[in-house]
Formats: C-alpha cells, sequence, structure tokens
C-alpha cells in the first residue's frame, strides 16, 4: 500500500499548483496574440472601408460631371448605404479639399500634401488626429494617400 486508501481519490495541492501555473502560461502567451489579432482585424476592416468609400466617390465623381461630393453624406443612399463608422466607433472623415482650409489637409513629414483632391481617413484606434501624419496623434491614423494607391496605417506612410 502506498498510504493512500484506494477510495480517497483527487489531486494533491502540488498538483493543482502545477495546472495552475500551466494554465497561467498559456493565458499569458494567448491573450496578447488575440488582442494583436483583434487590432490587426480592425486596421483591416478600415482599410477596406476607406477603400469602399473611395470607390463611392469615384461613382459619384462619374455620375456628377466630374464633381466631388462636398461631403460624405452627399454619397447616402445613392452610392452608400449608410455613412460608415469605424472600428473604433468614430465616423470616418471626408475632405474635399475645395471645402476645407488648406491647414485640414493631410500632409507627411515635410508637411506635403498626401493627396491632391480629397482626404478619406480614420482617426485609428487612440479616436485623435492632426493634419501632420507622422505626429504622435496621427501616426495609428488609417489614411488614404496618393490619391488611392496607398490605403493603411500612417506609420507605414
Amino acid at each position: 500500500m502506498t498510504g493512500r486508501c484506494s477510495s480517497c481519490r483527487g489531486f494533491t495541492l502540488i498538483e493543482l499548483l502545477a495546472v495552475t501555473a500551466i494554465l497561467a502560461v498559456l493565458v499569458a502567451v494567448a491573450v496578447p496574440r488575440l488582442f494583436g489579432a483583434i487590432d490587426k482585424a480592425k486596421i483591416a476592416r478600415a482599410i477596406a472601408e476607406i477603400s469602399t468609400i473611395n470607390k463611392a466617390v469615384m461613382s459619384y465623381r462619374a455620375a456628377h460631371g466630374g464633381n466631388l461630393p462636398a461631403d460624405m453624406a452627399a454619397l447616402v443612399p445613392e452610392h452608400l448605404a449608410q455613412l460608415p463608422i469605424d472600428p473604433w466607433g468614430m465616423p470616418y472623415v471626408y475632405n474635399n479639399f475645395d471645402m476645407v482650409t488648406p491647414g485640414e489637409r493631410r500632409k507627411d513629414g515635410p508637411l506635403v500634401p498626401i493627396n491632391k483632391e480629397y482626404d478619406i481617413f480614420s482617426c485609428g484606434p487612440n479616436q485623435k488626429t492632426t493634419p501632420n501624419i507622422v505626429s504622435t496623434q496621427g501616426r495609428d491614423d488609417i489614411i488614404m494617400a496618393n490619391d488611392g494607391d496607398f490605403i493603411n496605417v500612417a506609420a507605414e506612410y
């Protein structure tokens, strides 16, 4: 006999602590990866939605003799089903340069405008932005640049 009764079955404290430690390590590894995957999915969604908005602007332009919409509301319901909200709960920003001051145009590090006629962007996870995309508040924005050839996180531009 081993000193334990055959009808007494259960885990010792050491066994429970070992299992708890293993689970804690697994959670410590899995949770950051899960949040990273969620962040990447939100960015991918914002990129896709900005691309859709850009296509709606191009469609509006074709249907209205080359004129750009004054604001995003002009795209609904003919070109967009509704005004989209970014994955962080904020509305996307569309700026027609004929309707905004030059200081509101999105610019890169040397302060050169990143688009010629209009901007479309999301303020990103921090929900704050500045016209300069290399600033601390603008680096996480999801932007359209080079007149639609680049749609991604501003830090990647």
